[in-house]
């Protein structure tokens, strides 16, 4: 999938709950990009995506950065994995 500048972007996985493809990106810090998890959500018919993470558990309000298009950002914390679906579920 192309990104908003024209390179190429990859989620780290994609799981499926109900029909619905939701995004996921693993990253070690806050300070990460999510490049490529925007990309998605703007070209994908889902308003929520997962980063998993080092952090607290967070539920973000946000807006992707090139379509501006709202959705949920589950920031996930690695601990918490087991409870991806529920949560994900919580947020459909």
């Amino acid at each position: 999938m192309k990104d908003g500048g024209g390179g190429s972007a990859e989620v780290d996985f994609v799981y499926t709950i109900d029909g619905c493809a939701i995004p996921i990106e693993v990253k070690s810090g806050h300070n990460s990009r999510l490049r490529s998890l925007h990309a998605f959500i703007d070209a994908a018919p889902v308003g929520v995506g997962v980063r998993v993470w080092s952090e607290p558990l967070a539920i973000d309000e946000v807006q992707t950065v090139v379509g501006h298009k709202p959705f949920r950002l589950i920031n996930l914390p690695f601990y918490l994995l087991g409870n991806l679906e529920m949560l994900v579920r919580r947020y459909l």
